[in-house]
């Protein structure tokens, strides 16, 4: 069983422990499934000690949301710092694609997650993206250097906007997939053609 931390280091690694341990119960199990209980079982601490780390696994989904969406930003700006006009809709295709955990947390499990959670953990979360999104933004402007500033917007806020969207679309669950093709709704079966399509779209209107 895992000892209670006690110096700053100690409790750094401690949350380290606890949030690859969420991770890889997150992939293995429904979410709804994830509790302060069956975490305290997975890394054999006692749940009054997991406690004194975070008050609810919503803390610790957001401190691993935190880490993945820092990096996927990380990418889209690289992707239109380092690319062309031509390549972008194939690049912005595969870091979406490679990214579908991430984009299944942000859609289906955000909102619960920042209902959870502390206004001040909420906005520790949120303060650093407001650098990256501008940063997204400038790097799409250097691309996209003819274009005025409405377009700028358009562009970067679709891109945001697709976070919180594409993996509905794209993954149904198997209840919803089996309800769609009830009746008769085509589901998507080649989703990198369909996110260069979209991309293309929404690049060169």
């Amino acid at each position: 069983m895992l000892k209670r931390a006690c110096s700053c280091e100690q409790i750094k690694e401690r949350k380290k422990e606890i949030i690859e341990a969420v991770n890889k119960m997150y992939d293995e199990m429904d979410y709804q499934d994830i509790s302060m209980k069956t975490i305290s079982e997975n890394i054999s601490i006692a749940r009054s000690s997991l406690y004194c780390y975070y008050t609810n696994k919503e803390e610790i989904m957001l401190d691993i949301l935190a880490k993945d969406y820092e990096s996927f930003i990380i990418e889209l700006i690289n992707a239109f710092l380092n690319s062309n006009k031509e390549t972008i809709p194939s690049i912005l295709a595969n870091i979406y694609l490679n990214n579908l955990r991430l984009l299944k947390i942000i859609s289906i499990h955000l909102t619960d997650i920042e209902m959870h959670v502390s206004l001040e953990k909420l906005t520790e979360f949120k303060k650093p993206f407001v650098l990256y999104f501008k940063k997204l933004k400038d790097a799409i402007k250097m691309m996209y250097s003819d274009a005025n500033e409405e377009r700028i917007t358009n562009i970067h806020n679709t891109l945001i906007m697709l976070t919180h969207s594409l993996y509905p679309i794209i993954c149904p669950n198997k209840n919803q997939a089996m309800a769609m093709e009830n009746v008769g709704m085509k589901l998507i079966d080649d989703r990198y053609n369909f996110c260069i399509s979209y991309f293309s779209f929404i690049l060169n209107k």
